[in-house]
């Protein structure tokens, strides 16, 4: 997929050291205070966190405290599912004519990311359903600060 891996070194994902990386990271005492995490789990943190610190040496970038996804709490569509309903591409493989294509109005390839994310898993709970339609609703209806917004996020773009 055109996709590039390197290989890491187990010592980044060490679960005995990740509690620290954590902690340290997130200037906390113990990483117990975004909640319980499983031993792998607090690995994959301190990998994501070794990946951060290895690649923005010069600047580093502000990130959001590790949380937990409820199980259940995103739709599970099967691979199969996913390509019939061409929600990031086509049948026939082209992303001109997918539901991405159709919608996405992102200005950062983490926004991009973060759309394809939810296409790809929607939400189930009706609260968090309606609460994100608020903030879209909110952002249609008002033109100045979704002005706004878009021309910060084009400016770290």
């Amino acid at each position: 997929l055109g996709r590039i891996a390197s290989p890491q070194p187990p010592s980044l994902f060490d679960s005995a050291s990740a509690t620290g990386r954590i902690a340290r990271f997130f200037e906390v005492a113990t990483p117990d205070s975004f909640g319980t995490f499983s031993r792998a789990e607090l690995s994959a943190i301190s990998g994501a966190i070794a990946y951060v610190e290895k690649t923005q040496k010069a600047e580093r970038p502000p990130l959001s405290r590790p949380e937990r996804e409820e199980q259940g709490s995103t739709l599970f569509i099967d691979p199969a599912t996913r390509g019939n309903l061409e929600l990031l591409r086509t049948l026939s493989g082209s992303r001109e004519g997918s539901l991405f294509k159709a919608i996405d109005r992102t200005v950062t390839g983490g926004g991009a990311r973060l759309l394809a994310d939810r296409l790809m898993a929607p939400m189930t709970d009706p609260a968090a359903i309606v609460a994100r339609l608020d903030s879209v609703s909110f952002f249609r209806s008002e033109v100045r600060p979704c002005q706004a917004v878009r021309m910060s996020l084009k400016s770290v773009a």
